[in-house]
């Protein structure tokens, strides 16, 4: 028990340390649900619009954020973050600890804690973090059930796989390996009917809240997901799923052999297949948005089975392989959270300059505009977040006359900035360049490119014309 509480508090204090170093700024969804939540607060939320297009609740993590960020900025919504995942890990690591016993938890809980797109996610303030607490805890209060028989865990687990839905509507499909979970634990007779009330009882949470808002059981706004354009084929996706899943899936398999031979072969299976949900679904859309994101609440149940395989070769007097391979998982963990921490472009001496001397009334056009709207909107320098106006998606850039904005922000190979820029006389006055890293799926190898963010303002003399 006391191994648990050391290894959650190593990786607490490893991802405050993170936060706090702020390796780079807001990544655009994470500036977009910290404004998003200001608005809700404020009771805007609704007429903003929200609804339509967010894949999860602008009143669950959105306003967690918000609250976050009054109190530490972008360092204080990451916190929140770390401190669900925090919550998320000692839920997994009780969740093994009551199907396989302490040494088991201990090693699934370190294997967990050190894998690379986990600790990228941990303190990413997006609303996937609640809604893998949600899942975490779910399985906790299953096993709980399964071997108490009170129904009370029973309920808390459905409440909980609710609340994770509603966080983010793409974490339905989990119930099928939660279900399977439920299945593999409870021996008693009474199986039939508690499957059913966890089944009925977040049903009716999750309709309810969809009935309420979208006046559907279903919500309308995951098309907003399935019709993004930014498309890749299914092969470089299966390459990237592949990437993500590899080692915790042949941990996974290890440790679901040694299980099955304990006559644990729903739960092994279970696993499995909770292991092959994501891939199985960005594959078949087409679709690779946010897929290093997803794939993580199936690794909350790879690494159940994880932790048996490690705990068999602890047993088996291997100990320097098996402290050899948590080593390397750490490192590979390690180059992964790299990559990710690194994947978008660090703009706060943009947005920094830009709300110094930016005056009221002002327009802005930009790339990645809410990453700009996230510093402007707590100052008052714009009274909306439309205000600002974004270069790729916002419903006002038809029939705008660019020459009359006074600034401009985003990479020159965006068009709109690009053309403004040569034909208007915005001159630069601030750039930032940033280099994003990626896996080369053609290669099979990591790589990276630089990108240049400029911040061009229009001289007054030209804006008055």
């Amino acid at each position: 028990m006391r191994r648990l509480w050391l290894i959650i508090a190593a990786f607490l204090a490893v991802q405050v340390a993170i936060v706090c170093g702020a390796a780079n700024g807001p990544f655009v969804d994470e500036a977009l649900y910290a404004v998003a939540g200001m608005r809700v607060l404020e009771g805007q939320g609704l007429s903003d619009g929200y609804l339509a297009w967010f894949n999860g609740s602008p009143f669950v993590w959105p306003v967690i954020a918000a609250i976050g960020h009054r109190m530490g900025g972008l360092t204080g919504a990451r916190l929140m973050a770390v401190l669900l995942s925090t919550v998320t890990l000692l839920a997994v690591a009780k969740t093994a600890e009551t199907l396989f016993g302490p040494t088991a938890a201990a090693w699934a809980t370190a294997a967990l804690a050190v894998n690379g797109l986990f600790m990228a996610l941990a303190h990413f303030a997006v609303y996937d973090v609640p809604a893998l607490t949600g899942i975490a805890v779910s399985m906790w209060c299953l096993t709980r059930f399964s071997r108490s028989d009170h129904w009370i865990w029973l309920m808390a687990a459905a409440i909980a796989f609710a609340f994770a839905v509603i966080s983010k509507y793409a974490y339905a499909p989990m119930l099928v390996p939660l279900a399977g979970l439920l299945v593999s634990g409870h021996r008693s007779r009474h199986l039939g009917r508690a499957l059913a009330v966890f089944l009925a009882l977040a049903g009716l949470l999750v309709a309810a809240y969809f009935l309420v808002f979208f006046g559907t059981p279903v919500p309308t706004s995951t098309d907003a997901y399935l019709q993004q354009s930014f498309r890749r084929t299914r092969g470089h996706i299966a390459v990237l799923q592949t990437i993500y899943g590899l080692a915790p899936f042949v941990l996974a398999l290890a440790g679901a052999i040694v299980a099955w031979r304990k006559q644990h072969r729903l739960l092994a299976v279970t696993c499995l297949v909770a292991l092959s949900l994501s891939p199985a679904f960005h594959v078949w859309a087409e679709n690779f948005v946010s897929s290093q994101k997803h794939v993580v609440p199936s690794f909350l149940f790879a690494y159940l089975l994880a932790g048996v395989a490690l705990e068999r070769l602890w047993r088996s007097r291997s100990r320097a392989t098996a402290f050899l391979l948590v080593t390397l998982l750490a490192v590979w963990g390690g180059v992964q959270w790299y990559w990710q921490e690194h994947s978008w472009s660090d703009t706060r001496p943009l947005a920094t300059y830009l709300a110094q001397n930016m005056k009221r009334g002002e327009r802005v056009l930009a790339d990645s505009s809410w990453n700009y709207i996230l510093p402007l909107y707590p100052r008052g320098l714009i009274t909306s977040p439309s205000e600002v106006i974004d270069a790729s998606y916002s419903p006002d850039l038809d029939g705008l006359d660019v020459c009359r904005i006074a600034w401009l922000v985003g990479a020159d190979t965006v068009d709109r900035i690009r053309k403004a820029v040569e034909q208007c006389g915005h001159r630069r006055v601030l750039s930032v360049a940033t280099r994003h890293y990626y896996f080369d799926t053609t290669q099979l190898r990591g790589g990276t490119y630089a990108v240049v963010v400029g911040l061009y303002r229009l001289p007054e003399s030209l804006g008055s014309r």
